[in-house]
């Protein structure tokens, strides 16, 4: 059966691209320590924001443009952290610092609000600590199209 989508494999494809460098991030505008590569897989908008030290990918946070709710936009978030650097927090930091660059740039760009939503397998304990403290602590129960795993959908709408 296939698996949920994996977003450590994502980390590592990133890691891959950089050192053959066949792409290139740009600094942030507010923490222009944080990377950001946008582009645009089958049709949609990705952001993927990278923590980096000495040229290896510490932890990512990708925002990726699903349908919206209604009538406002939603974003898909996923992230990973280096095996070495997990339960340190950078997981979190990593992700509310995207998520302030993502927000200021939808700002800039006359987006006052979005829908930001995670789904995290019921077994992944650190994905759901993360989800329930910065989107909302009520989930809605659910089964991944892909993987038939349980998983908890969690759904904020940020303003």
């Amino acid at each position: 059966m296939p698996q949920m989508t994996n977003m450590m494999d994502a980390l590592v494809y990133l890691q891959a691209a950089l050192d053959k460098g066949t792409v290139k991030m740009r600094a942030c505008d507010i923490y222009p320590e944080l990377k950001v590569l946008v582009d645009q897989p089958k049709g949609e908008l990705r952001l993927t924001y990278a923590s980096i030290a000495a040229g290896i990918v510490q932890s990512i946070a990708v925002f990726l443009q699903v349908k919206s709710v209604g009538r406002v936009a939603c974003f898909h978030l996923g992230c990973a952290v280096i095996e070495p650097r997990r339960g340190r927090g950078l997981g979190t930091e990593t992700v509310v610092q995207a998520l302030d660059e993502l927000r200021t740039g939808l700002k800039r760009n006359g987006i006052r609000e979005f829908y930001l939503e995670a789904v995290a397998a019921k077994t992944n304990v650190a994905s759901n600590r993360l989800a329930r403290r910065l989107l909302s602590d009520a989930t809605r129960d659910g089964t991944d199209t892909i993987s038939g795993e349980p998983v908890f959908h969690y759904l904020k709408l940020i303003k």
